[in-house]
């Protein structure tokens, strides 16, 4: 399977990430395929802390837009694949698996 990178924007997302992380990490989909990218725009909340909480990797940038966030996370990214999501979604479980039929 092509490995995917999962990469969320996060500004004061506290409330929202566990869910959304929690998410992605029950996503039926090889765990060795994902790699999960928090990018950060200064929060003054506990969104870095949370999102460390997890095995992600964490970026963090005062100077970027959500447009340069994103960018900062593909550049960074390992991923063949990559998958943009915002910190207040939730994806369903077979997100990635119903996907995979379309990335070739």
């Amino acid at each position: 399977m092509e490995k995917v990178s999962i990469i969320i924007p996060t500004f004061n997302e506290a409330e929202r990430l566990p869910a959304c992380l929690d998410s992605i990490y029950s996503l039926d989909y090889p765990k060795e395929s994902l790699e999960v990218i928090v990018v950060d725009n200064g929060s003054s909340d506990n969104t870095c802390l949370i999102a460390g909480r997890y095995p992600v990797t964490l970026l963090e940038n005062r100077s970027k837009n959500v447009s340069g966030l994103r960018n900062l996370g593909a550049k960074k990214s390992e991923g063949q694949i990559l998958a943009f999501v915002d910190a207040d979604c939730v994806v369903d479980c077979d997100w990635l698996k119903a996907a995979a039929l379309y990335f070739h």
